[in-house]
């Protein structure tokens, strides 16, 4: 598995240094890491020496309560103060004005078939 420096080959192209691998490097190189991920996952995981591994244990019992504090009462809801939507006095149903011609003669555009 040799390092290839930097050249230039004879028709004039410059080749960057790499690295090229033996033929069949690439599927040993693939059964090794897999071998090694295999005995990484089935070796000891921090277990005791009797087999077993230790089981977390609660340290506190819930529900938590203080000496010398006395439940407190529920504090009342919020209210809105408003009922939507909002009616304001005089605002009545009101009709919007109808478009007014501002001059009295016919304006012809020309359309699409050429009338002018």
């Amino acid at each position: 598995m040799p390092w290839i420096s930097s050249y230039i080959k004879r028709d004039g192209t410059a080749v960057r240094a790499h690295w090229r691998s033996s033929p069949g490097a690439k599927a040993s190189l693939t059964g090794f890491a897999v071998v090694i991920l295999a005995l990484l996952g089935s070796g000891r995981d921090g277990a005791t020496g009797d087999g077993t591994t230790p089981q977390p244990r609660p340290t506190v019992s819930y529900p938590i309560k203080f000496p010398g504090v006395e439940k407190q009462a529920a504090k009342p809801l919020p209210r809105p103060t408003v009922s939507y939507p909002i009616k304001f006095p005089g605002s009545g149903q009101r009709t919007r004005p109808s478009a007014q011609p501002s001059v009295s003669y016919p304006i012809r555009f020309p359309g699409a078939d050429g009338d002018r």
